[in-house]
């Protein structure tokens, strides 16, 4: 296997904000969120091409901004233990990772589409 992870440091010129956060807590039925660390990353960004635009869910591709590709570590999805995903900051703007392509044969590079968090 090729690893791309010099690669995509190399092309790496956007600093982005992961927002992640710490094991939340329920009580009485309300959960209550763990507290946010913020961690400056470096990716790649670009505009989701038609094909990867396709392979979102309709009410997800109205809100996809961009394609983030890096080597940092970025949770996706809640793990139904009170762990919710982390957010990408950018201009002060949150979004969701989706799509998680995690090509560990790679050198750990990592794919994304980042959807406007409403």
């Amino acid at each position: 296997m090729i690893d791309v992870s010099d690669v995509v440091a190399d092309l790496a010129e956007t600093a982005v904000t992961r927002r992640r956060y710490a094991t939340g807590s329920a009580s009485n039925g309300i959960y209550t969120a763990g507290a946010a660390t913020d961690t400056t990353v470096q990716a790649c960004l670009q505009v989701p091409d038609a094909r990867t635009m396709q392979l979102l869910a309709e009410g997800v591709r109205s809100r996809a901004k961009w394609l983030m590709h890096t080597t940092a570590d970025v949770r996706t999805g809640s793990d139904g233990q009170g762990v919710l995903p982390d957010k990408i900051i950018i201009d002060g703007t949150a979004f969701e990772p989706l799509d998680v392509r995690a090509y560990s044969a790679h050198g750990g590079y990592r794919r994304l589409v980042l959807v406007e968090d409403v």
